[in-house]
């Protein structure tokens, strides 16, 4: 080998060797200072990528989580309003049973628990109109859905939860495959068919005068109870249907020979005749017996061109062996039908005319309007009517905006699954109650005009048409459905908070952990093998600092040829 003195070869390579282990050792000591694997995206391109990605994701979870435990906590104020505006309608039923023992109670009794009704209804509106998120009102109405368009087949609609997409709005669309209808036992012609292709007049008898001695005794049960019917020869239908509507309380069942009710065929002075449950539904029933002795008067019409006639149950016709008298010891009963819809292709029962809606995109109540269950517009009964707002474009839409129900953003990103929107009616007195619909007793001269049944919270006040001196038997119906309403409100608001709100905290927290734990692997720094690397390293870099002082020291040996 040649001593060179311009060009330190050895040296060179020494000097390369301990600038490439003082890069190692720098590099070293950052990671065990910072802690990191990756401080910068020449440590690691490809990992620096997706651990960004991880650790935005992750943020997002917990900005998630935030708005979850924010939204629990509404959930939870509102729930807890509704809670005492409860303990108010429990103390109002409790004064409208009381009113309602009128045998024993003086007038000053009555007007002081209607003084304390009043407070109460005072009490809930103020709950209604001060009950507050932040700058949010919950429970006035203002937090509930804006229904831009509803078909008039549906009266009421309450909105718990909707799932929207990205449009302005959306359209949810129904078909009615049954309709509602009253438990009903009607006059049938002599072939007993289900159709209605006669008529009957209120002034025709139904008791035969013949000559037969006795009377006759019908018993008529419905839901309520239970009455019996006592008719001497020759008493007429209308007869019959004021006793049965002056029991109508008792019973639950009221007779009619209303032309709105069943189909006329003779005009207006004479129309079919039928005895209906108050209510409507598969849980509704009338039932019609003979329960005098066989020596009692004949119960058959006479005086029409068009008999005999019979009386028979809606869906089952005349009672068998049956010609053209109900005879002692014979029944005839006959139940509603609930209504029954199809959103898409999901079948729904409802109950009455009232349709629950519990699915991954609506949660909403749904009460359909009587005037799709009225006879006089049906086939048959439980049949959709043939009429121009045909029930299978029944629909009604939801505006998307930000004073359309409350919107809560539950997850990291912004797919409609990761939101979720909740609205909740207005509590005021003006809006809890029953709605109001009529049990048409028409044709009877006790009731010819029919009675309303139902109403709004607000008309149980001091003056209402129904408080505790007016109508206390209708007041206990109004608060029963108000505090059915209330108690729908806060199991939807207890549901959402215990099965859609608290989990999603749950999974999102394990979904937090298992990314950060992910992140980690690839950024953060293991300090046992770093710390390894890094004794390596130091060790390099003192070797070749004493290697390049060595290397540096050669080119000296040149001077000892030059002595």
């Amino acid at each position: 080998m040649g001593l060179r003195v311009n060009s330190n070869i050895a040296a060179l390579g020494a000097l390369r060797q301990l600038s490439v282990q003082d890069k190692a050792q720098s590099k070293s000591l950052e990671r065990l200072s910072t802690g990191l694997r990756i401080n910068r995206a020449a440590d690691d391109p490809s990992g620096l990528v997706i651990s960004e990605q991880l650790r935005a994701q992750t943020a997002g979870l917990k900005a998630a989580v935030r708005n979850s435990e924010f939204a629990s906590n509404l959930v939870g104020t509102a729930e807890a309003a509704l809670n005492q505006v409860s303990a108010l309608l429990v103390d109002i039923r409790e004064s409208v049973v009381f009113a309602l023992n009128s045998g024993s109670l003086t007038t000053e009794q009555v007007a002081a628990e209607q003084a304390s009704v009043d407070r109460a209804l005072d009490a809930i509106d103020r709950i209604s109109g001060s009950t507050r998120f932040g700058s949010k009102t919950l429970l006035d109405g203002s937090s509930a859905f804006q229904i831009t368009s509803q078909s008039s087949a549906i009266d009421a609609l309450s909105l718990r939860n909707v799932q929207f997409s990205n449009a302005e709005s959306v359209t949810f669309r129904f078909s009615v495959t049954q309709v509602a209808s009253r438990a009903m036992i009607r006059l049938a012609s002599g072939g007993g068919t289900n159709g209605f292709g006669f008529a009957v007049k209120s002034t025709q008898r139904l008791v035969s005068g013949d000559g037969s001695a006795g009377t006759v005794k019908f018993r008529v049960t419905g839901n309520l109870g239970t009455v019996d019917v006592t008719l001497a020869s020759g008493a007429t239908l209308r007869d019959f249907m004021d006793q049965v509507n002056q029991n109508t309380q008792a019973t639950g069942v009221y007779a009619s020979a209303a032309n709105n009710a069943l189909v006329t065929v003779n005009g207006a002075s004479s129309a079919s005749f039928g005895m209906f449950s108050t209510g409507f539904g598969a849980d509704q029933a009338v039932t019609l017996a003979r329960v005098d002795v066989a020596s009692g008067g004949k119960a058959y019409i006479v005086g029409s061109s068009t008999g005999p006639f019979s009386f028979g149950a809606m869906d089952t016709g005349v009672v068998t062996g049956q010609t053209n008298r109900l005879t002692p010891g014979q029944t005839i009963t006959d139940k509603g039908k609930d209504i029954q819809v199809r959103i898409g292709s999901s079948p729904i029962t409802g109950k009455g005319n009232k349709v629950t809606i519990n699915t991954s995109f609506l949660t909403a109540e749904l009460n359909f309007s009587q005037r799709y269950q009225t006879l006089g517009q049906l086939d048959k009964k439980g049949s959709p009517p043939n009429d121009t707002n045909a029930l299978s474009g029944t629909a009604f839409t939801v505006l998307r905006n930000s004073n359309s129900g409350l919107s809560f953003q539950l997850g990291d990103s912004a797919q409609p699954g990761d939101r979720i929107s909740v609205g909740i009616d207005s509590v005021r007195t003006a809006d809890l109650g029953k709605r109001i619909s009529a049990e048409n007793t028409a044709g009877s001269s006790a009731a010819n005009t029919g009675t309303l049944a139902g109403g709004f919270l607000s008309s149980v006040r001091t003056g209402g048409e129904n408080d505790l001196f007016a109508n206390a038997r209708n007041a206990l119906a109004i608060v029963d459905e108000a505090i059915a309403k209330v108690s729908g409100v806060r199991s939807a608001l207890g549901s959402l908070q215990s099965n859609t709100i608290d989990p999603n905290v749950s999974s999102l927290n394990v979904a937090i952990e298992n990314l950060t734990a992910t992140e980690s692997s690839i950024r953060d720094l293991d300090f046992a093998a770093q710390t390894s690397e890094f004794v390596k390293n130091q060790i390099m870099f003192q070797a070749a600092t004493s290697v390049l002082a060595s290397a540096n020291l050669v080119p000296q040996a040149v001077l000892s040829l030059l002595q």
